[in-house]
């Protein structure tokens, strides 16, 4: 089976949808699948000869067409497979459109979509009903469609008919596992980041974008700090990406207010991280602070990383929940806590519930880690596999 991927991003460049594919494409290779990636320009940079990686698209418009059909053609695809993310996109309605044309052209070849989110293109200031007829567009045209998580699901089952695609639920799995070296060293790793043992470390992962919640968390930290001194927060990555324009304007947002608040000596930024760096800074943390404002979901890969690595994880209540729970349920007190979005004293309070119970702490990294075991690489490429072989109509050969 030949799968070829159209993806707005790819290593080198910064982003978790990157950073996912390339784990999905390595234990899709264990199970016997040729994949090739076309992606833009901008992961040509510093890249490693690799034949199989094709960094050809400068804008993802309607001008990208033709190179992605010629692509497609000389890999000999089966499947095109398109991990959608608008702002990876350039927010073009162009992709949205791409799978009914592809349909036309390429008779043979499958379409399937991973829905990393279901937000909507630009198109124009004024497309008003336009952009969420091109995301339906986008669903109803795939001869498969790939939703991450269950809210997401049932958004897709509503708009996708009767004769939509074959819709499945399909999780992420982590982009950054557990990789320590042998001889980690918690407390040097700490200092590294300017904490001591005494302190209590808190740590956020993922990039910096308006959506993550950070200001929240910044307030928090002011709060806390206020009343303990030996209260810090260490950045891992929190960088702006390559895909979203908006994350620069926010960073500068971000340390506008981190000088407001007179933090900065109480904040470690690592910068990107090796993934054995990035997994040592999560191990040398306490808790994982994540206050998403539109709610935790396992649409984020930073919360599968965070579970992952057995921290006890504070989070936000879902915006929606599904009625049926095909993947584990994150239950306050648990397997996490859960705050109310946008809420920096509800922050402060669940933050000085765990700073006083290392009980607590360890009971919640334990139920994480157990959460994690359904987010396996294995598991998720056996589920892909499947998935495929449906779409094509016929078993992996």
């Amino acid at each position: 089976m030949r799968v070829c991927y159209i993806s707005g991003e790819y290593p080198p460049m910064e982003g978790g949808i990157g950073d996912y594919l390339a784990g999905l494409r390595t234990a899709l290779a264990d199970l016997g699948v040729e994949t090739s990636v076309i992606t833009s320009r901008a992961a040509a940079r510093a890249r490693l000869s690799d034949e199989t990686v094709y960094p050809a698209i400068a804008r993802w418009g309607f001008a990208s067409w033709p190179t992605i059909e010629r692509l497609l053609r000389q890999v000999k695809a089966e499947v095109a497979h398109i991990q959608y993310q608008s702002a990876a996109f350039d927010l073009s309605p162009a992709i949205n459109l791409l799978p009914s044309w592809l349909r036309r052209r390429m008779s043979g070849c499958r379409v399937v979509t991973t829905f990393h989110d279901l937000r909507v293109p630009y198109i124009f200031p004024k497309a008003g009903r336009l952009r969420p007829l091109a995301v339906r567009a986008l669903l109803r045209s795939s001869h498969a469609a790939i939703m991450t998580n269950e809210e997401d699901l049932a958004i897709a089952s509503a708009e996708a008919g009767d004769a939509g695609p074959l819709l499945r639920l399909i999780p992420l799995a982590s982009s950054l596992p557990p990789r320590l070296a042998d001889g980690f060293d918690r407390d040097r790793c700490r200092e590294v980041y300017g904490a001591s043992s005494d302190d209590l470390l808190l740590c956020y992962f993922g990039l910096l974008n308006a959506r993550k919640g950070i200001d929240i968390l910044l307030q928090a930290l002011a709060d806390l700090r206020a009343q303990d001194a030996h209260i810090r927060l260490l950045m891992i990555g929190a960088g702006i990406g390559d895909a979203d324009p908006t994350n620069a304007s926010y960073r500068e947002l971000v340390m506008a207010q981190v000088d407001g608040l007179g933090l900065a000596g109480a904040i470690s930024w690592t910068g990107f991280l090796s993934p054995e760096d990035a997994s040592a800074a999560f191990a040398s943390a306490d808790i994982c602070v994540l206050p998403f404002l539109d709610g935790a979901s396992y649409r984020r890969s930073s919360l599968i990383a965070a579970l992952g690595h057995g921290l006890p994880v504070i989070t936000t209540n879902q915006a929606s929940s599904a009625s049926n729970h095909e993947l584990p349920e994150l239950v306050s007190g648990h397997n996490c806590l859960l705050v109310p979005p946008g809420d920096p004293e509800a922050l402060v309070s669940a933050i000085n519930t765990l700073a006083d119970s290392l009980q607590l702490r360890l009971e919640l990294g334990s139920a994480a880690r157990t959460i994690a075991e359904t987010f396996s690489w294995p598991r998720v490429a056996g589920q892909t596999v499947e998935l495929y072989e449906k779409a094509l109509g016929k078993p992996i050969v």
